[in-house]
């Protein structure tokens, strides 16, 4: 904010005079010897009192506070710069080991010293300027001095021992001579020094300069001629549990020419506060102990602040303390309040009021650990009853603040005098790391409501901050915070109240995060395929714009380029301010590629790297990393997924496809996304670490139209041991196939791969499943072949033309009849049965048909030619022959007595009379059937033995089945014949197939359990009247649930259907009834239930928006009301007809009524209001609300259905309820009761000229201050 010359300097004058006459003359510490360097902001705070006040015009407003610059200066907490020094109109930082001079209007480096002799470190305080040299405090206990003007280093002060140098430095001028006055930590019960060193250069050995003094507040070193110490610390070393040693961390000291003061630790553990915190006065020029104040409660990790005539000081077991001390460094009267919780940063001291961070009672790093900026009563000494007030933070205000007394002498509140009001500003200990503001008066009792973040820096810029703040003599406040940015931030009354950006077509552009007049840079984005970016903004009054260098008016249009992006510079213009906000431009992409996709055992990218197979490309989705011979991260043997989008504004969801452990997923079931530094793993944990591990890569392009899936394969190879087939040797038909079958050992081998070979491709062929096809008969071997390790396993197949065997066995018959004489009759008989038994594609390959007609007709001629006695006995003899030809029968002896039978069966009466060996035959027949009935009933026994899976069944039927099984085998032992033994076997599988098995029983006793639930609902309806409503519906609704065979085992279903049926015809003599509200004149009239009561709700306004939505649509000309309406303790039956009272002044007028019935549809209805009132007929009882129509309304009366689809259902009794079933409750109204004399018309035109009056007297008040 610009302010004229002439009240800067009247300001500056004025806090002069009053600083000054508030400081005793023998207390002042003395300035740094004069030169002709411009000290802007020379040390910690800028005074020697280390006291954050400054009179510079700081921003007053979040709005008008703007980021003039950030440039990145380091990386990471560790190696952040320090917080500014201003000299000279320019920038001085410390960061690693140099210091670097930075344009203060660019924040670009101008210049950088040689390399210092050590590191700035975590460097939360600033660096010190003095006597024409830089002072920097660097690692092991030293400081660096710098020239100024050449940035060389000068020298380096000794290593007074090994620990940190975290504290600021302090300057006195004493006798004319300059000294820095710091400490040192090395641990927590270990002893660190504090030092002094003359800024001369007298001394100087090869660059080093040793200590004027040290003190070590136990004394342990071993030299204790060379140092100073505290005797009462000293004469505890060693007792039992001593806490005599300790350091300097963050505690600065206050240094005049008479004596220096600083705080210690308290030499206990990290989170171990005790009494044990020691705070000196020292001798400036021995570091002799002047006085000391012992006892305090935990350790003073603050600066010492001067503020007339008091020390103050704070420690990190929460206590603030005040003391008294007198020119020579005397302590007294000390006083001390606790405010809860450690404190780090040094405290402001103004007028009669203290101001400090303090951490809340949560984690040190959580925002929402109850951390605070204290306001403390400073009227007189400390006590419990000092805290005035508390503002809360999201996050640890650790760093010492700044307070600007500027606008004291504004009159805020317009009452003729000035508010005194004084403003803070301080970094706090969390994300995003930005600046908080807030203001204070004289008589201000509780925290300002308009304390809030001046500052939020981008993203990039975000992280945790432990920084002081400077402010140059503009105003302008700068700091840095871990993310390594150093920043400026200013006071710009030009911002952008808001800005809106479109397609062409209108669309609305998507943004990177929402709209901030406080924040300049963002990324949006339009609709793939958009040419033009429109954008329209929101001014403030008094400013004016201009979009990529041309004025804007109205509108403007952005051109995107071919690549489809295009950046628009959007400067906003108020007086002699100015503010630009970048709004890069680009279409939302479809890619939906990776560039990238590694896999390691490291949760660091890039470390461990397991090589993929193939090598990454994009164009590819298929990979193998093997990790056999791998281990690994942890004991659980997690392996990091690293996939890189190819556009970072595409989303990626890895998903778990095989072993991977259920316990280590998010709830929606993908493996979780851990980002840091810019990079996401996805850790993949395996519920079995010694086997293969398989996910899938999900990549979203940023419209989310396209999605390109990966698949990772984390191999753990497990090695073919062996291969076998399913046959190792096989008869086929020329007709069929023959799927072999390949079993790999073991079944978890990695490749299950192989190959299949035939030795002979002309018998038959194999194709790459195993699948033989035969090509003609003949015998070929079958290989099998593993892709892994190459071993085999064969079959021996032999391929069968059967077709052709049985022709030929037919052209054998044939050949067998020889000539034909009047013996060939059997010969021929045999021949033509054998012939006609085949198939027609069989008979088609018999050669000798022709040969057997043939025989048959010479036969028939030489039969008729012959006489018939011979023919006859030549039949008979042949049969004879035949019968003869049988031999010792055997079960191979089938076909030959099959064969003397069919030829004996085919002989006339007269010829059979011939056969002399019938017998023969008949034993023969005999013999084989007692042959064929043995075989008959071991095949039988061995078929009833295996029908059944006793696995499959209880004990009980076990031992039922195998009672039925050897009564069976008992049957077919005593079996006559085969047609027995077969009767015998089915009769068996029959009464086996009537025991249940184990699965058959559990249904039953599943399906009886459930009829039992059911019968006891029916039980439970009892008897029947117009309440038993729910019950009979229960009991309905669980038996048509029920399966067949439940219904089948309810033995009480005839009570259910009487009860039904008693109750429709209770229903149906039932009287209608009328029940009324008397508080909203609604009433309902219907067959009611018993007890049932009308309860009228009037809406809310958290409940009613689909129903106000409905109405968007309709001419109305106002809301007459909105009711949730209900039954309890009851319901109805069959319709309601539901009258709503809304007043006489109505009659006539169409009312348009819309109800959200129980499936989430809106019912409308268009009623004429009559006698004051409206009705309608409905089928449920749900939320109804009521509009007037306009007078040119087209609605028609009646009721339109509704379509809408909603959320909303309804339960038994009427109520509106949410989707968990839970009846609404809502708290708000949303209309006006029914009747209501005011219209929503008349409270609409009051509350906004009541608006209008306000903005009135704001406009008036805001021109006034800003005159």
């Amino acid at each position: 904010m610009k302010r004229k010359a002439a009240g800067k300097l009247f300001s500056f004058l004025t806090a002069a005079v009053m600083g000054v006459s508030m400081i005793p003359a023998t207390a002042l510490a003395a300035e740094t010897k004069s030169t002709d360097v411009d000290q802007e902001w020379y040390n910690f705070r800028n005074n020697q009192e280390n006291n954050g006040v400054t009179d510079r015009p700081t921003p007053t407003s979040d709005l008008e506070a703007a980021q003039k610059w950030a440039v990145k200066y380091g990386s990471g907490w560790s190696a952040a710069p320090t917080p500014p020094l201003i000299l000279d109109d320019y920038l001085y930082i410390g960061v690693g080991n140099k210091i670097i001079k930075i344009d203060k209007a660019t924040g670009e480096k101008v210049d950088e010293s040689d390399e210092m002799a050590g590191n700035v470190g975590y460097a939360m305080n600033p660096i010190l300027y003095a006597d024409g040299k830089l002072f920097v405090q660097i690692g092991s206990g030293r400081i660096q001095a710098v020239d100024y003007d050449t940035l060389t280093c000068a020298w380096t002060t000794e290593a007074v021992d090994s620990g940190q140098t975290v504290s600021p430095i302090s300057y006195a001028e004493i006798d004319g001579e300059g000294y820095i006055y710091t400490g040192t930590w090395t641990a927590e019960s270990r002893d660190g020094t504090f030092f002094c060193v003359s800024t001369d250069d007298d001394g100087v050995v090869n660059g080093v300069k040793e200590p004027e003094w040290k003190f070590v507040p136990s004394g342990s070193t071993k030299d204790t001629d060379t140092i100073t110490y505290d005797p009462d610390l000293n004469a505890t070393l060693d007792d039992e549990g001593s806490v005599a040693k300790r350091g300097f961390y963050w505690a600065g000291a206050y240094a005049t020419d008479k004596y220096v003061a600083v705080g210690s630790d308290d030499g206990t553990g990290e989170n171990d506060p005790t009494a044990n915190g020691v705070f000196y006065t020292l001798n400036p020029k021995t570091g002799e102990i002047i006085d000391k104040i012992s006892g305090i409660k935990g350790d003073i990790r603050t600066t010492v602040v001067y503020d007339n005539g008091h020390l103050y000081f704070c420690t990190k077991g929460g206590l603030m303390y005040k003391v008294d001390v007198d020119a020579s460094g005397n302590l007294s009267n000390e006083s001390y309040m606790d405010l809860g919780n450690q404190v780090t940063a040094a405290p402001i001291v103004y007028k009669n009021k203290i101001y400090v961070g303090v951490r809340g009672d949560g984690g040190q790093f959580d925002p929402d650990g109850g951390h605070f900026f204290a306001v403390i009563d400073n009227s007189g000494t400390l006590s419990a009853d000092s805290l005035m007030y508390k503002l809360p933070i999201a996050g640890y205000p650790q760093a010492a603040a700044l307070l600007s007394t500027a606008n004291e002498d504004v009159d805020y509140d317009q009452d003729g005098k000035a508010d005194g009001r004084v403003y803070l500003y301080f970094t706090y200990n969390a994300q995003p790391g930005g600046i908080y503001y807030t203001y204070d008066t004289p008589d201000q009792k509780e925290a300002s409501k308009e304390s809030k973040e001046l500052f939020v820096p981008d993203e990039a810029q975000q992280q945790y901050c432990i920084s002081t703040i400077c402010a140059d003599r503009e105003g302008t406040l700068y700091y840095k915070n871990d993310s390594g940015y150093l920043m400026a931030v200013e006071a710009n009354e030009a911002y952008l109240n808001n800005a809106v950006v479109t397609s062409e077509d209108g669309t609305t552009a998507a943004w990177d995060k929402a709209f901030d007049s406080r924040k300049s840079n963002y990324e949006v984005k339009l609709p793939t395929g958009s040419k033009q970016a429109v954008i329209k903004l929101d001014l403030i009054e008094g400013s004016s714009a201009a979009v990529n260098g041309t004025a804007y008016k109205n509108q403007a249009v952005v051109a995107l380029g071919e690549d489809g992006t295009a950046e628009a510079a959007v400067t906003i213009t108020k007086g002699e301010d100015s503010r630009t906000y970048t709004l890069k431009i680009a279409c939302q992409s479809e890619n939906a590629d990776l560039s990238g996709l590694e896999v390691n055992n490291s949760n660091s990218a890039g470390d461990g790297i397991v090589d993929l197979s193939p090598e990454f490309a994009s164009g590819n989705t298929e990979y193998t990393a093997d990790i056999t011979e791998l281990n690994g991260i942890g004991t659980s043997e997690f392996w990091n997924v690293w996939p890189t989008a190819a556009d970072n504004s595409s989303s990626v969801t890895v998903y778990p496809v095989e072993n991977v452990d259920e316990d280590w997923l998010l709830e929606d079931g993908t493996v979780e996304g851990i980002t840091r530094n810019g990079t996401t793993r996805y850790p993949v944990y395996p519920k079995d670490p010694s086997k293969t591990i398989k996910v899938r890569i999900d990549v979203t392009s940023e419209n989310g139209k396209v999605t390109k899936s990966y698949h990772l394969t984390l191999l753990k190879k497990v090695d073919v041991t062996g291969v076998a087939l399913n046959h190792t040797e096989y008869t086929m038909d020329l007709k069929d196939t023959l799927q072999l079958q390949a079993e790999i050992t073991p079944a978890d081998a990695t490749y299950q791969t192989v190959k299949w070979y035939s030795s002979d491709e002309e018998v038959a062929v194999v194709d790459e499943n195993g699948l033989v096809t035969p090509k003609k008969a003949g015998k070929t071997t079958i290989t099998v072949i593993t892709d892994d390790k190459s071993l085999t396993a064969a079959c021996e197949v032999t391929v069968e033309n059967r077709d052709l065997l049985a022709a030929q066995a037919v052209d054998d018959k044939i050949d067998a009849i020889g000539e034909v004489t009047l013996e060939s009759k059997a010969d021929i008989d045999v021949a033509r049965a054998a012939y006609d038994a085949l198939t027609d594609d069989q008979k088609a390959l018999v050669t000798k048909y022709d040969t057997l007609t043939a025989a048959e007709k010479t036969y028939q001629e030489l039969k008729d030619a012959a006489d018939k006695e011979a023919a006859d006995t030549a039949a008979a003899k042949a049969v004879d022959d035949k019968i003869s030809a049988i031999g010792e029968v055997t079960l191979e002896s089938k076909d030959a007595i099959e064969d003397a039978r069919t030829a004996y069966d085919a002989l006339t009466d007269d010829q059979k009379a011939l056969v002399t060996n019938l017998a023969d035959l008949e034993k023969a027949e005999e013999a084989y059937g007692v042959l064929a009935l043995a075989q008959a009933k071991e095949d039988a026994k061995a078929e009833i033995e295996n029908y059944k899976d006793m696995e499959d069944y209880r004990q009980a039927q076990q031992e039922e089945l195998k009672e039925i099984i050897k009564e069976a085998q008992a049957v077919i032992d005593e079996a006559k014949d085969q047609d027995a033994v077969a009767q015998a076997a089915a009769d068996a599988k029959a009464k086996m197939d009537q025991v249940k098995t184990d699965a058959q029983l559990a249904e039953d006793e599943i399906a009886a359990a459930e009829a039992k639930a059911v019968m006891d609902k029916i039980d439970g309806i009892g008897e029947v009247t117009l309440k038993s409503k729910t019950e009979i519906n229960a009991a309905r609704i669980a038996y048509d649930g029920l399966s067949d065979l439940a219904k089948s085992k309810v033995t009480n279903y005839e009570k259910l259907t009487a009860a039904e049926s008693k109750y429709a015809a209770l229903v149906k003599e039932q009287k209608p009834e009328t029940v009324v509200d008397k508080e909203s004149g609604i009433s309902v009239e219907g067959k009611l239930i018993p007890d049932s009561k009308l309860v009228i709700e009037e809406l809310k306004e958290a409940d009613a928006p689909e129903l106000l939505k409905a109405f968007e649509s309709e001419d109305i000309a106002e809301i007459l009301g909105a009711y949730e309406v209900s039954l309890e303790n009851g319901g109805f039956n069959g319709s309601l007809k539901l009258i709503f009272t809304v007043g006489d002044e109505y009659n006539g007028r169409k009312v348009i009524i819309k109800h959200l019935t129980g499936d989430g549809s809106i019912d409308t209805y268009t009623e004429i209001v009559k006698d004051g009132k409206v009705s309608v007929t409905v089928d449920s009882l749900s939320p109804f609300m009521l509009a007037l129509a306009d007078d040119n309304s087209t609605a028609d009366p009646g009721k339109t259905p509704g379509t809408d689809n909603q959320t909303n259902q309804t339960d038994t009794n009427g109520n509106n309820t949410d989707q968990d079933g839970k009846t609404e409750n809502p708290d708000t109204s949303i209309s006006p009761k029914t009747g209501d004399e005011q219209t929503p018309m008349f409270w609409t035109l009051f509350i906004c000229a009541a608006g209008a009056g306000i903005l009135v007297i704001a406009r008036a008040k805001y021109r006034k201050e800003t005159r």
